[in-house]
């Protein structure tokens, strides 16, 4: 899901037109350097053919960025995640949050901002659990949406999220990829858990008819069709696709968020037909509350 390459393709460092082989040459020269301890930096980059200069930093103790990431991820148990590992549930939720109500801006810093109390206390609880730290940011501010985002390694956070497929800066039909396929890989649970996050915050209901609208007018064709097939992966009854993604009525009755098991038409609000093609909003029930 996550490896060391995809991550260190995240840094941009200068002189290397691939990051990668950045994290490799610094590995050649550790390597060197310790089977050769008195060996002076042009010595060492003559023998790597790489120049001396940035062979003295390395020897000096420093260390790329993208050797830092590796490191920090690594170290939380970010990388080469097996499906079964707990840890592959929370970073599918948390890269869905990308895509249903978060963002990862141009430095790296990934912030949520969930309509939702239900979808607040699932990304805190799947932040908290990845060992970020959650906190939260505009609390006080009532014009303004509270936010949850990481309290220590947020950037390199961001980054194995957006290694993982979840989208980075401004999200529209243009820049917003499909939905990573390896979300179908996880286990039912798991699938279930991101479809009903994003129903929680792009759903809404049609009125009278029960049938479920994922919003996604502003999205590619291709990004329809992959949250279209997450949703079928965890529903047999019917789910089209047109300007929107549409859970028929009697899968939106099998998906239930809630502990208590209330039914999406008792948490999702609800629009008229006309609202929804013209964009408008017409909200009859409160998303509030666990």
């Amino acid at each position: 899901m996550i490896d060391e390459i995809a991550l260190a393709r995240t840094y941009n460092p200068r002189s290397y037109a691939d990051p990668a082989d950045q994290l490799d040459d610094y590995r050649r020269v550790k390597r060197y350097v310790n089977r050769h301890p008195n060996a002076g930096r042009t010595a060492v980059g003559t023998a790597l053919d790489l120049p001396p200069s940035r062979v003295r930093g390395w020897m000096d103790g420093g260390k790329p960025d993208a050797v830092n990431g590796v490191e920090c991820a690594r170290k939380h148990g970010w990388l080469d995640i097996a499906m079964a590992d707990p840890h592959t549930a929370a970073f599918a939720e948390c890269v869905i949050g990308v895509f249903a109500c978060g963002s990862i801006d141009r430095r790296w810093t990934v912030a949520y901002a969930p309509a939702a109390d239900r979808s607040r206390y699932r990304l805190w609880n799947r932040l908290s659990a990845l060992g970020v730290e959650p906190t939260r940011r505009h609390r006080s501010a009532p014009t303004r949406p509270t936010e949850l985002l990481p309290g220590v390694d947020g950037s390199v956070f961001a980054r194995c999220l957006g290694a993982a497929g979840a989208p980075r800066g401004t999200k529209n039909a243009a820049t917003t990829p499909p939905l990573p396929s390896w979300l179908l890989e996880t286990d039912l649970e798991s699938r279930r858990r991101c479809v009903e996050l994003y129903l929680l915050e792009r759903g809404t209901i049609y009125e009278d008819k029960e049938t479920v609208v994922l919003r996604s007018r502003n999205r590619s064709e291709a990004y329809r069709q992959s949250l279209a097939h997450l949703c079928r992966s965890v529903t047999d009854e019917e789910v089209s696709v047109g300007a929107n993604v549409v859970l028929s009525a009697a899968a939106a009755r099998e998906l239930r968020p809630d502990a208590d098991g209330s039914p999406l038409f008792e948490i999702l609000p609800t629009e008229t037909d006309s609202s929804l093609s013209s964009g408008g909003t017409k909200r009859s029930r409160s998303v509030r509350g666990y």
